[in-house]
């Protein structure tokens, strides 16, 4: 969808036939997820940057590494959520616990108590502004949903180009949050600017990539056409 710029569940699994109804529950809830396989260090670059939270099931939790589940979890554990799921010791949990897991649960939970815990992990992640929902004249940012839209049109935007955005949207929050004259603080002036004009680019870029768009959707049937 255009406005969507990543997931905010990553789910690792061993298994994937056993995740359908996990990922479609958490989509159900405004989750956006995506389903990987639990492998190597190549688990660290599948779709973390907006991750709130990741989700690793598989069949035994004795040979996870605590490096992975460390990097993952990410530095002080202060954003990402991490949930594990999978058969293993007292001991195993505890370990998996140490390195920066937030919850390890056994297997065989039925699907409505697992998407319900996960949420419940959900709902701690990051600060509370990353949840909220900014309207700044004609620009809406959506947090949660990691989405944006600017004098109605929904913006279409790379992970980088939300990630700036974002940052943008938290610096007026917090400017707002402390000053409660906004017309008279330069601080707060500046950061609205700052994100007055990003957005303005934004809308350009979201019409270029619509153009480009509408250009391939016309050489398409032509092309069909040419080969035939």
């Amino acid at each position: 969808m255009d406005g969507w710029v990543g997931p905010e569940v990553v789910v690792f699994t061993d298994h994937y036939d056993r995740l359908g109804a996990l990922r479609a529950g958490l989509e159900e809830q405004g989750h956006p997820a995506t389903v990987a396989l639990w492998g190597d260090d190549s688990v660290l670059s599948e779709g973390l940057n907006s991750a709130m939270a990741v989700v690793i099931q598989v069949d035994s939790i004795e040979t996870l590494r605590l490096d992975l589940v460390r990097a993952l979890a990410g530095p002080g554990q202060a954003e990402r959520r991490v949930v594990i799921i999978g058969e293993g010791t007292v001991a195993d949990r505890v370990r998996l616990l140490n390195a920066g897991a937030d919850l390890c649960l056994p297997p065989g939970l039925s699907d409505e108590e697992l998407l319900a815990r996960v949420i419940a992990v959900l709902r701690q992640a990051g600060p509370p502004g990353r949840r909220a929902v900014l309207h700044e004249g004609d620009l809406t940012v959506d947090l949660a949903r990691r989405a944006a839209a600017y004098r109605g049109r929904r913006l279409m935007l790379s992970q980088a180009e939300y990630r700036s955005l974002r940052e943008l949207a938290l610096r007026v929050m917090e400017t707002r949050s402390r000053f409660s004259t906004p017309g008279g603080d330069d601080r707060l002036t500046m950061a609205l600017r700052r994100l007055s004009d990003f957005a303005e680019r934004l809308e350009q870029s979201t019409q270029a990539r619509m153009m480009d768009r509408a250009q391939l959707d016309k050489q398409r049937p032509q092309a069909r056409r040419a080969k035939a």
